[in-house]
């Protein structure tokens, strides 16, 4: 939940252009993500030595990185979120459909997504692969619950990738292990070119302390923009 006590549930926003400027709509879920994983892969080309039986793998490129949900859709109504709609799975699923995977016409294939999920950092990506398991049904076959595998391709625009690029860029989320003498200050200065964020770094982060850290530990660096407003 956010500091108002109200859920944060994940939105994937659908966009007809790369730059995702035109939008196509949202798909909101009524239950947030049972898992959510961010996965990459090296690409490697296979050789085979005619004087030996094993396999040599030499390094290619690095991958993209992808994005894999699992979606809860739920008709049964026993859920507190459902009251925000009277869909059945098979609605919310149509819903899903349109706004992930489906072909969109003036623009000849799939949307262009963004998937925003409380302090989690926004992922771009489009759609690749889309897994329905249907769990519950009426005794008239009817689903009642359904888990879905949506899985994203990684997909920036020219200016995102820019920033990308800049491991430091400040208007991006970043995530900071934290070695043995690093402190908030130093961390602040590292992201956004100033020791003054240490504070709102801390509070994204529930800590008390600025210079007392844990080596080893992971801290999400939100973008400059959301520091300012806090």
């Amino acid at each position: 939940m956010d500091s108002s006590g109200t859920l944060d549930l994940l939105k994937i926003d659908a966009y007809q252009d790369a730059a995702r400027s035109q939008s196509l709509g949202t798909f909101t879920a009524l239950v947030n993500p049972q898992s959510v994983s961010v996965f990459t892969r090296n690409r490697y080309g296979k050789q085979f030595p005619l004087s030996s039986a094993s396999m040599l793998s030499a390094f290619s490129s690095g991958g993209p990185n992808y994005m894999k949900a699992t979606l809860i859709l739920d008709g049964s109504g026993l859920l507190a979120q459902q009251s925000q709609s009277d869909a059945g799975v098979v609605e919310q699923l149509t819903q899903l459909m349109n706004a992930t995977m489906n072909y969109v016409g003036n623009i000849h294939q799939p949307p262009y997504l963004k998937v925003i999920w409380g302090k989690m950092p926004i992922f771009y990506g489009r759609a690749e692969q889309c897994d329905v398991h249907y769990r519950t049904f009426t005794d008239k076959g009817i689903p009642i619950r359904a888990d879905v595998d949506l899985v994203l391709l990684e997909d920036v625009n020219t200016e995102y990738d820019k920033r990308v690029a800049n491991p430091s860029s400040p208007d991006l989320f970043h995530l900071h292990n934290v070695s043995d003498k690093d402190t908030l200050p130093y961390i602040s200065y590292r992201y956004y070119g100033s020791t003054g964020f240490g504070k709102q770094i801390a509070r994204a982060n529930g800590l008390n302390n600025l210079y007392n850290l844990q080596a080893g530990v992971t801290l999400l660096i939100p973008p400059l923009d959301e520091v300012n407003a806090s």
